[in-house]
């Protein structure tokens, strides 16, 4: 009696086909990645409207039960979250006002106390360090703004503007994704 043994191949030989499908799958999981990295910021929106739509969603079904329709649910809760939101700046933009007064009439010390440091402090490259710095902060009535500082002025200014629309943008948008 001869036993006849068939030779099977290994099962994983490395086939042109499995090949093909290897290098596919790669190309496809490193466009993935490339597709998050230069969309990271539609990826992390995405994720913030999913995590508020989990969070909102019990307060949503516990309205729906006492008859309250979805939408008006969510805008209900949309409002009530703007409601705490304007309350908490309301309270928050006169501490950070009057701090940042306080903090800008004591720059001059802190400047002063800085210089004498350097300027008394063993090593010779602080000590030179604190013999270039001027002798006081020059005072707002001292500086003459130039056309291109004034340029420059408003160009940081319209940055803000620009950043404060993208944030705002941002936050319709998720909420009109948590929405859906």
């Amino acid at each position: 009696m001869t036993v006849t043994t068939n030779p099977v191949s290994p099962p994983y030989e490395w086939t042109f086909r499995r090949v093909v499908w290897a290098t596919l799958v790669l190309v496809s999981v490193m466009f993935c990645f490339w597709l998050v990295y230069h969309f990271y910021k539609v990826v992390f929106i995405l994720f913030i409207a999913i995590v508020v739509g989990i969070v909102i969603r019990p307060i949503v079904n516990w309205l729906y039960q006492r008859g309250v329709p979805r939408a008006a649910g969510v805008v209900l809760i949309y409002l009530l979250l703007l409601i705490f939101f304007a309350g908490f700046l309301w309270l928050l933009f006169p501490l950070i006002f009057q701090q940042g007064t306080t903090l800008a009439m004591q720059i001059p010390v802190y400047y002063q106390n800085l210089r004498d440091w350097l300027t008394h402090y063993p090593n010779q490259l602080f000590m030179r360090l604190g013999q270039l710095l001027p002798a006081t902060l020059p005072t707002l009535n001292q500086v003459q703004q130039t056309g291109q500082e004034f340029v420059e002025s408003a160009g940081q200014v319209w940055g803000y503007v620009l950043f404060l629309a993208q944030i705002f943008f941002i936050a319709v948008v998720i909420l009109a994704l948590t929405l859906y």
